[in-house]
């Protein structure tokens, strides 16, 4: 379970999934209440939830809700994440002030790839990687990439910090948020569609059951649903914030059911198959994510009802 803390962050990194606002910190925006996170946090851990993931945005903005968050997974029993861009880390000493305000923290996900170097310097991760280590927080390194070189470099210029890093997880880039902005200045690779068997090249990567919980206390069944406005993944109910009804929901929903199990390429019939080829033929996707990013838009909302949804 991811649950957004913020919309906000400093950095205007080109790559972002999440996208670019004008608008300076000072300026509200929806968010969640501690008790809102609280629930959710309680509902993951009689849900069969194992990670709660606190991220934004830059969720270190909001530290005020980091440290209860935290503490409520640590007494249920579940283990807490914080996927950040370590800006707080200018120094060790700074670095160790801001890991001091969530000691109930487990892991941090440091955000790195070549965008995100564009505002911070390796002195930032070491530094966060240094505080983190004292405190015995397990820290991950989530690498963006277009091409697969760039997973290679990236993971070089890591490697000194090899010892001390928890894992390193790897996330293509998708054309959403400034990456669709800047299609020009970010680089895509991927798959043309000129034939039926080109769907089966693309790299399957279905992550749906990693639920996101949004500003606005909707639940979303993965989180490039959640990127979609309207997409059929996204549960609410009439009473906002009641997560354990639109989860509920989710976990009834057959299309989900079956996307569990198979992702979305291979749950689809044959028949199915043919027609959703039929509208993508020509185009360009870097994954089964991002095909059905493009499927769940409400512009093809009637090919999705017709031959992807299942009643």
């Amino acid at each position: 379970m991811t649950i957004i803390v913020t919309a906000k962050c400093p950095l205007r990194c080109r790559h972002c999934g999440v996208g670019i606002s004008d608008e300076p910190i000072s300026v509200p925006l929806p968010r969640l209440r501690e008790d809102d996170i609280k629930r959710a946090i309680h509902l993951a851990s009689t849900m069969n939830y194992e990670i709660v993931n606190f991220a934004g945005g830059e969720p270190f903005l909001v530290t005020t809700l980091l440290a209860p968050g935290t503490a409520e997974c640590r007494s249920l029993g579940l283990k807490s994440f914080i996927t950040t861009a370590p800006m707080w880390a200018k120094s060790l000493e700074k670095a160790r002030k801001f890991l001091a305000k969530v000691p109930a923290l487990n892991y941090l996900i440091l955000s790195y790839d070549k965008y995100h170097l564009e505002f911070l310097e390796m002195k930032h991760y070491e530094n966060a990687l240094n505080a983190a280590y004292e405190r015995n927080i397990g820290v991950i390194f989530n690498i963006c990439y277009s091409f697969p070189h760039e997973k290679i470099e990236a993971k070089n210029q890591v490697s000194r910090f090899s010892e001390r890093i928890y894992d390193i997880l790897y996330q293509p880039i998708l054309p959403v948020g400034n990456a669709r902005l800047f299609a020009k200045a970010i680089p895509l690779s991927g798959v043309t569609i000129e034939e039926l068997a080109d769907l089966d090249r693309l790299e399957r990567s279905c992550t749906i059951g990693d639920i996101i919980i949004g500003l606005y206390k909707e639940v979303h069944a993965c989180c490039w649903a959640s990127a979609v406005p309207g997409s059929p993944f996204r549960f609410d109910h009439k009473r906002s914030g009641n997560f354990k009804a639109a989860l509920r929901r989710m976990e009834r929903h057959k299309s989900f059911r079956r996307f569990r199990q198979k992702g979305l390429i291979d749950s689809l019939p044959p028949d199915s198959r043919k027609n959703v080829f039929k509208s993508v033929k020509g185009k360009q996707f870097v994954n089964e994510c991002h095909l059905c990013m493009y499927l769940m838009r409400k512009s093809n909302r009637e090919l999705w009802d017709t031959y992807i949804r299942v009643v």
